[in-house]
């Protein structure tokens, strides 16, 4: 698609999300998977692209008023850890003072058809600056672009309904009048706007996290899967189930030392060494329904596979 070769040129850089499907019967889940986008919703999300990029150009242009949707440049620090944990990954990445566009994009490419890759990829996002609305343009990174708007939802985000009125008004009472109905409150309604993203978040990811739960407390215990480890820390192991849900699994912070990069676990007592990315066998041992927490036992070490499997075994037996 010529609108999406050229942004891709421009330095647009797309990620691996963790979205997922949710599969009702009856009013319950039954199944979870990765959401992958089509042909036909990717070229209704370019359009939509194609649309603010064009308004927002209009806006700078015209020197309107606007919510500006702002994404500032990524965390250097943040970002050489996400390089160093890929060159121990075996990826022939370079480390640099700073990062470019052209360069995560560069970077991306060397894994993007690994098994790892929603992970890697989490790493990334995290390390750049979250998206924000702002009275002010500070241009968005991610897009590489110097000023981005949004204006393709008005119907269910407020900042893309203003931007439409102002938008509007231009068009039919003219700049000048423009400027002075919206300077004025602009940075008020972006305020609100950031706000009230804010709280759709959270109350979007507890709803999923809510139906993550109660889907797998139907699994029995004991349930095996193969997860990739996404996170590790002192007495614990974060790894993502191939259905996108996030389990933890307990470890003895006394028996393991976490190296200063926090990407990596060591065996103390036998050198055994834990790093993210990698794949990990599990079993399910409980889900935790107040802490809304998925509990796991590791099954591919055999110091502990005796105890793990006695562990499943009571609390199948307790079923």
């Amino acid at each position: 698609m010529k609108v999406k070769k050229k942004m891709l040129e421009n330095g647009f850089l797309i990620f691996d999300d963790q979205e997922v499907k949710f599969l009702f019967e009856n009013e319950k889940v039954v199944t979870i998977k990765k959401r992958h986008q089509g042909k036909a919703e990717e070229l209704i999300e370019f359009l939509m692209l194609l649309n603010n990029m064009t308004k927002s150009n209009y806006m700078m242009e015209h020197k309107l008023p606007f919510i500006a949707r702002n994404h500032e440049l990524p965390n250097n620090d943040k970002l050489s850890m996400w390089v160093r944990l890929l060159k121990q990954r075996g990826y022939n990445v370079e480390h640099k003072e700073t990062y470019t566009n052209e360069d995560i994009k560069n970077i991306l490419s060397t894994y993007k058809n690994s098994p790892e890759r929603v992970v890697l990829d989490n790493i990334a996002i995290r390390s750049q600056a979250k998206a924000k609305y702002s009275a002010y343009n500070k241009g968005h990174f991610a897009l590489g672009l110097k000023a981005y708007a949004t204006f393709t939802s008005p119907i269910r985000r407020l900042s893309d309904y203003i931007n439409e009125r102002i938008f509007e008004d231009s068009i039919i009472y003219g700049d000048k009048y423009t400027r002075e109905k919206w300077e004025p409150k602009i940075e008020y309604l972006a305020k609100i706007c950031t706000d009230r993203e804010i709280n759709a978040d959270k109350i979007e990811r507890k709803a999923d996290n809510y139906k993550k739960i109660e889907y797998m407390s139907s699994i029995p215990v004991g349930s095996k899967y193969t997860a990739t480890i996404s996170e590790v820390g002192r007495g614990y192991i974060k790894v993502l189930l191939p259905n996108m849900i996030y389990g933890k699994i307990y470890i003895s912070a006394k028996d393991y030392s976490l190296s200063k990069d926090g990407y990596s676990l060591y065996n103390n007592k036998t050198g055994q060494h834990i790093l993210v990315g990698d794949p990990i066998d599990v079993s399910l041992l409980k889900v935790d329904t107040l802490k809304e927490e998925v509990q796991l036992l590791r099954s591919s070490y055999s110091k502990e596979t005796n105890y793990e499997e006695k562990e499943v075994k009571k609390k199948v037996k307790k079923r």
